[in-house]
């Protein structure tokens, strides 16, 4: 499974990705045989984010 993020994945979505592949060699959970690969456009920090969101929220402001 290729799960692509358009705008920018996190670190913490990674480890979850990680963590369903372990549980997918074990054998266990709903991802057994599975594998999955992340993806997108950047990798967002708690700083990025909070930096694109309130870019987003000046924009907002001015754009009606």
């Amino acid at each position: 499974m290729v799960v692509f993020v358009v705008g920018g994945t996190t670190y913490e979505e990674a480890k979850v990705v990680a963590e369903l592949n372990a549980a997918c060699e074990k054998g266990e959970g709903w991802s057994a045989g599975m594998r999955i690969v992340l993806g997108g456009t950047s990798v967002q920090s708690s700083t990025t984010f909070l930096r694109d969101f309130q870019e987003v929220l000046v924009n907002e402001r001015y754009a009606g």
